[in-house]
């Protein structure tokens, strides 16, 4: 099956959101107590930011026949 070009931004938005949820559980969690020592969450959740990022910039040079294997890296 052949994905668009739209397939691969499509999930690179999601990756946008998941990031984004993971600072937001991070924050409430520290701000509860329940989480005492928040850095490593926020770690990844840069982490997630800066793959996010890459991806991001790789997609706009996607060519419609490499869209799966962007999708697979």
């Amino acid at each position: 099956m052949k994905l668009p070009p739209e397939g691969a931004r499509w999930l690179v938005d999601l990756r946008w959101w998941a990031a984004a949820a993971v600072f937001a559980a991070t924050f409430v969690s520290s701000q509860l107590g329940a989480l005492p020592h928040p850095g490593p969450c926020y770690a990844v959740g840069s982490a997630m930011l800066l793959y996010n990022l890459f991806f991001y910039f790789v997609q706009r040079e996607v060519a419609a026949g490499n869209v799966e294997r962007r999708i697979l890296a």
